[in-house]
């Protein structure tokens, strides 16, 4: 199978450099993981509107999608892991967002008219494409449809954190304090990827908190700070929850006190209170008249429009589904994106 990055159908206006290294991304994620049959670059970088503020240190990300015709493939976490890291210092200084779905499960959105694969679909670039599959041709979603989407991702996924916060606390009372942190731990990452669904309509495979908290930080200004982190006991608390994941199973000597899990506990409550009502007003906010002319910070930062994947009055990604014609774009040319 021979790869093609198709660099001669890339936007113009892309600077050498930055072809260079989107070349070299796709390449390696191909090496990493031959079973990436179509890799997608979106947002603000395909649409041309990125970040790079030296000032604020605030850069865009690349977003990536890559699509594999096995749902297993998909699902393989360390995989897909292995290949964030290698990419990373191909992408540096830049950000990378990486996320990994089946082809089956992308077309059954395709055909729901899910606002963010339509949004990808019309308006991505290819960065490789192994011509295994064919995408299916979007279905045009109406706001009341995107909202119904977006409410059964949020009660899904915040139901599903707020079990386990509650498994957190049963186990904290019983004294199994290593299994209360990593309880703690799916609690919060499920916080956060109920206002990533809600917001973006997907969610990466990572399970890094600080990922995901600098995903969703500009979602809302509720979630700008998705965790207090100011004083170094904040930050301890934090790496201490971070870590949980994997430590609080699989390490002997990951300790954690009852103290420490009370005071985790407050801050995970608290975000879920924000998550909560962001992700309320979000989903009302679907379908509102768009707002992206004040909609921008200070410093350079991206506008909040850039980034909510058209809720609460970003650019309206039902727009997207319009021009989609079943096929991401191989070229340039202005869109919309995440």
């Amino acid at each position: 199978m021979t790869l093609m990055t198709l660099p001669e159908a890339w936007p113009a206006a892309w600077p050498e450099h930055k072809r260079a290294k989107l070349a070299a991304i796709a390449a390696r994620i191909r090496a990493e993981a031959p079973c990436a049959d179509l890799i997608l670059l979106f947002g603000s970088h395909a649409r041309g509107d990125s970040v790079d503020d030296f000032r604020t240190g605030y850069r865009s990300d690349f977003d990536l999608l890559v699509v594999v015709e096995r749902a297993e493939a998909a699902e393989d976490h360390a995989l897909w892991a292995r290949v964030e890291k290698a990419i990373e210092p191909l992408a540096a200084p830049t950000p990378v967002s990486l996320i990994v779905h089946d082809v089956r499960a992308i077309n059954q959105e395709l055909r729901r008219g899910q606002f963010f694969f339509v949004e990808i679909v019309a308006q991505g670039v290819v960065l490789f494409d192994a011509n295994r599959f064919t995408l299916a041709r979007p279905k045009g979603a109406t706001p009341e449809e995107r909202q119904a989407v977006a409410q059964d991702y949020f009660d899904h996924w915040f139901g599903s954190a707020g079990e386990y916060y509650d498994t957190y606390r049963d186990d904290l009372g019983k004294g199994r304090f290593a299994k209360s942190a990593f309880e703690l731990h799916q609690a919060t990452e499920r916080y956060l990827a109920a206002a990533l669904l809600v917001f973006t309509g997907t969610k990466p495979t990572t399970h890094d908190l600080d990922k995901l908290g600098k995903l969703v930080a500009p979602l809302h200004p509720l979630l700008a700070e998705p965790f207090p982190r100011a004083s170094e006991d904040d930050e301890r608390l934090f790496k201490l929850l971070k870590r949980a994941y994997i430590e609080a199973r699989y390490k002997r000597g990951y300790r954690v006190t009852a103290d420490d899990l009370a005071a985790l506990g407050e801050r995970v409550r608290d975000l879920s209170a924000r998550v909560e009502r962001a992700c309320r007003e979000g989903i009302a906010g679907i379908g509102a008249p768009a707002q992206s002319e004040v909609a921008g910070g200070p410093g350079g930062a991206p506008a909040q429009s850039e980034v909510a994947g058209g809720l609460g009055g970003a650019p309206a990604q039902s727009e997207a589904a319009g021009g989609a014609g079943g096929a991401p774009r191989r070229g340039g040319g202005e869109g919309a994106g995440g």
